[in-house]
């Protein structure tokens, strides 16, 4: 008998893992476990109010301020906006602009549901 635990290597958020307990595992026999992630995607992106793409620093935190996730969207296309896999809820999003537009930092609190995709475009001036 086992006490089995899980946790999903892509999606962030809190308290993911999942524990089985008193799993019986028998010789030659397959014991069939399931259990189901709820995650939506929040997509960030950060540009100038004439759409040109920022290199930035973008924090997820917990509302109780952990840190979540972190990543860097660029000036291309394929990273901003950057897409970060999450538990449903709501998270604070920070960014720190680097290069050209050095030196802003903005943050905004941001609700996302259940198998959706929330965009979010934080605007510099």
């Amino acid at each position: 008998v086992y006490d089995i635990s899980i946790f999903p290597l892509k999606m962030k958020g809190k308290s993911l893992e999942h524990t089985f307990e008193n799993i019986e595992i028998k010789s030659n026999e397959t014991t069939p476990l399931k259990y189901n992630y709820e995650s939506s995607t929040l997509n960030i992106g950060v540009s100038t109010a004439a759409g040109d793409l920022v290199d930035a620093v973008v924090k997820i935190l917990d509302m109780d301020d952990k840190a979540v996730d972190s990543s860097r969207t660029y000036t291309k296309s394929n990273t901003n906006p950057r897409a970060f896999t999450l538990q449903p809820g709501t998270y604070r999003v920070k960014i720190n602009t680097l290069g050209k537009h050095k030196g802003t930092t903005e943050s905004e609190d941001i609700t996302i549901g259940v198998d959706g995709t929330v965009l979010h475009n934080f605007i510099i001036k």
